[in-house]
């Protein structure tokens, strides 16, 4: 019938309105789709701002490698999603350490875009090539780390809505190792907004036109990823309560995993608002086609 029920960590069984859903990914295929769709359109958005990234120099131009490697971290995060798909359970000792180094690594260059701001508008002279260095040294060691002490404080598992990171009991690492880098990420970067729109005018004539193009990259890049951060945290706030009530929602979760899997949108949203990448993709196709007959 249309009612079913849904088997808990602890054995019990919570009512579903949409018939027998498991919290196994691999099982549950009512959510495979989502995580499917989700995490195709990753792929498809996280390479078309690597192509075009590659294909057209301009494109290259500072703060565009920040972008690159946010988009490089949600490609390697959506894989992980699709390869968890087709394997087994014992895979999630390996790929749960993928998903949370690709996760927060995508957040950390996230991060970086404030972090050049302020670079550029206390250190304006100081190379991109010495500060992009010092960006990965610092990116993929923490993405790293965190991703490898999952395996070893045996705290990787399947979360409520079935896919590998951390184990859906352990709290304080979903919240040391996810809420709290996340949070310090967007308050940092919203303060960082904030410091630099009173400083912008205070700086050297010499690069005020480049301040401000970083700063309007920066808004708009941490608006996109903030919206973003809100109603996927609606979704996760309404999805524990629920649990909470013992109450199962196919809707939510299903909602949940489709924003979780598809987060490879908001670079590539960024990516073409804030770059005249269309222009160049159409300026590119008119040649490759050449003059029209008159």
């Amino acid at each position: 019938g249309c009612a079913g029920h849904v088997r808990t960590d602890a054995g019990r069984t919570v009512p579903s309105a949409m018939g027998s859903v498991s919290e196994t990914f691999i099982e549950n295929n009512d959510l495979a789709v989502f995580y499917i769709t989700g995490s195709s359109v990753t792929l498809a958005a996280s390479t078309f701002v690597c192509v075009t990234y590659m294909a057209f120099p301009r494109l290259r131009k500072h703060p565009g490698p920040l972008l690159f490697w946010m988009s490089v971290g949600d490609f390697i995060f959506a894989i992980a999603f699709l390869v968890e798909y087709s394997l087994d359970m014992p895979t999630c000792s390996v790929l749960a350490p993928v998903t949370q180094a690709s996760a927060l690594a995508s957040e950390l260059w996230y991060t970086m875009h404030a972090v050049d701001l302020v670079n550029s508008m206390l250190n304006p002279f100081t190379p991109d090539a010495t500060n992009m260095r010092k960006y990965h040294l610092v990116v993929w060691l923490l993405a790293v780390f965190s991703g490898v002490l999952l395996p070893i404080f045996d705290v990787y598992g399947r979360v409520g809505i079935g896919f590998c990171w951390i184990e859906e009991g352990a709290l304080d690492w979903y919240i040391g190792l996810l809420v709290v880098p996340v949070g310090i990420a967007h308050v940092f970067s919203i303060g960082v907004l904030a410091w630099a729109a009173r400083r912008l005018r205070s700086g050297m004539p010499a690069t005020f036109k480049t301040r401000l193009r970083v700063l309007y990259k920066l808004r708009t890049t941490v608006a996109i990823c903030f919206a973003y951060m809100v109603v996927l945290a609606i979704l996760v706030l309404i999805g524990l309560l629920l649990r909470q009530r013992n109450v199962a929602s196919y809707v939510t979760d299903a909602a949940a995993v489709l924003v979780i899997s598809a987060r490879g949108l908001r670079p590539a949203l960024v990516w073409v608002a804030t770059r005249d990448v269309l222009k160049m993709i159409r300026h590119f196709g008119g040649q490759v086609s050449g003059p029209q007959p008159g």
